[in-house]
């Protein structure tokens, strides 16, 4: 509001635009020739930051990739071994009971190691400590709400189902921005409460779309309905949890989260004004 004047020049990286630069002043004629010349130095500047920020991101990855490889390989072959050994151990006890139920809390104790490497090995698709979670119960915060799940992962999309789902929400998960907005135009259309969602938790990059999109879409059908978004090593492309803090987004789950982390922030959102748990 109230510029005078605007300096905007393309990011361009390789001859491809892949941003834009804006400067602006309340002055008119605020920018000359010079500082024309030196944005644009400066523009070609970020976009190769961005094009290297890239370029880490997908190193990243495939070195965690490896890492992860080389992790189960090294720990298969002892789990094997013990499991085989824990089994002929029971085999040959006999109606012993006491050691037979000892054996089976090993053989328990190995799935379980086996799961949580593959969990904690998985990078940011995925959620933390489900295993350390209590046992099931309904929580009277989350207790028939309905929840809007928007994930293009389906390890990601269905973890996270699985645990509100158990603690008494009506979940909703859609692979993609566009199922997740046929659904919000649904229920703007309609305005019927059983169409309607407590609170939407979206990736900020569904494939198809960004979750600033699926955001708009959200307040669309409805002003006040509470939404978080979930990124992957902090990265957002596409502005998407900027745009939406501006317009008044809930909250932000940094990829991997823990199960612990994604109750409380969706019990905060869906009751704001709850006291914290004891």
């Amino acid at each position: 509001p109230g510029a005078g004047s605007s300096l905007t020049l393309p990011l361009k990286l390789f001859d491809k635009v892949v941003g834009v630069f804006n400067a602006e002043s309340h002055r008119a004629n605020a920018f000359n020739e010079q500082d024309c010349q030196f944005a644009q130095m400066f523009a070609g500047y970020i976009a190769m930051a961005l094009h290297i920020l890239n370029l880490l991101i997908v190193e990243r990855r495939t070195t965690r990739e490896r890492a992860t490889g080389t992790v189960r390989g090294e720990l298969s072959g002892p789990l094997n071994d013990l499991v085989t050994d824990a089994e002929s151990l029971r085999d040959a006890t006999g109606s012993d009971q006491a050691t037979r139920e000892v054996i089976d809390r090993i053989l328990e104790d190995v799935t379980a190691i086996r799961s949580r490497i593959r969990r904690a090995t998985s990078g940011a698709q995925t959620v933390l400590g489900v295993e350390d979670l209590e046992d099931t119960h309904t929580d009277e915060t989350l207790r028939d709400a309905r929840i809007l799940i928007v994930d293009d992962e389906q390890t990601m999309r269905e973890t996270i189902r699985d645990i509100l789902q158990a603690r008494g929400a009506a979940v909703v998960a859609c692979e993609s921005a566009a199922a997740a907005r046929k659904l919000l135009k649904q229920w703007e259309a309609t305005a019927d409460a059983d169409e309607g969602f407590d609170l939407i938790i979206s990736d900020i990059d569904t494939g198809d779309g960004t979750g600033y999109e699926v955001f708009a879409a959200a307040r669309a059908a409805s002003d006040d309905i509470p939404v978080i978004l979930m990124t992957g090593f902090g990265y957002d492309p596409h502005h998407s949890i900027v745009r939406a803090s501006q317009e008044g987004l809930q909250g932000v789950l940094f990829k991997p989260f823990r199960a612990e982390k994604l109750i409380l922030d969706v019990q905060k959102a869906i009751r704001p004004d709850a006291p914290p748990p004891a």
